[in-house]
């Protein structure tokens, strides 16, 4: 088998600690080289996914010497659930995901941060903080709620709108704050007799925007 250098193991290790035994998952299998790593740093048992019945060949030949400890599932990493729940596992000691720059961009979530007790908390977060920068740690129950995972989202959304220049007649209040309504306004001013409007709408609003008479044209892509 070619050889295959799997990525930021150091990292991937120190993060996930397996020397202290437990149930790890590798979501992406590839040729076994996390997999390996997980189960020579201590690792009890690695549930290895791959949805590529020919690296899981490979893969088979690499970690073959671990025996039992190594638990391989022809899967995509998105059943992850229905992986576990095949094995009667509700929970694991950790989870591995080399997702690589051709996967979508992913914000992660935690969720029930209540549930931790305060010290322990404040490690996760900054660990968390470190790994990930981007994630959010929410609790319905505690101040603020879900709120940061609501901005998070509007903010996702936003970004995903092209920024219009939508031109209605001045005369026409009625589409005006429509615009207004239905989207963010960035600027806006008048051109003699047209409001002219920067503004970020979804397809639906533009639709509408169109059929009823507004001129409206990309001027950034989303």
């Amino acid at each position: 088998m070619t050889g295959h250098a799997p990525v930021m193991v150091a990292e991937a290790l120190r993060w996930l600690e397996p020397a202290r035994g437990g149930v790890f998952v590798d979501c992406t299998l590839g040729l076994g080289g996390h997999s390996q790593a997980l189960l020579e740093g201590g690792a009890s048992r690695v549930i290895a996914i791959d949805r590529d019945a020919e690296a899981i060949a490979m893969a088979r030949e690499r970690l073959d010497a671990y025996g039992d400890r190594v638990d391989i599932a022809h899967a995509d990493y998105r059943d992850l659930g229905a992986v576990l729940d095949a094995r009667g596992l509700g929970a694991v000691d950790g989870v591995l995901a080399d997702l690589g720059l051709s996967e979508r961009p992913m914000r992660y979530v935690m969720n029930k941060m209540d549930a931790i007790p305060g010290e322990q908390a404040t490690a996760v977060r900054d660990r968390i903080a470190n790994l990930s920068p981007d994630s959010l740690l929410v609790s319905a129950l505690a101040a603020g709620g879900l709120d940061p995972l609501r901005d998070a989202l509007r903010d996702a959304i936003r970004r995903r709108r092209p920024v219009l220049e939508i031109r209605i007649p001045a005369s026409n209040g009625r589409l005006l704050a429509e615009v207004h309504r239905e989207g963010e306004v960035l600027e806006q001013r008048a051109d003699e007799d047209v409001m002219v409007v920067r503004a970020r709408l979804d397809e639906r609003a533009i639709g509408r925007l169109r059929h009823a008479g507004a001129r409206i044209t990309v001027t950034a892509a989303a």
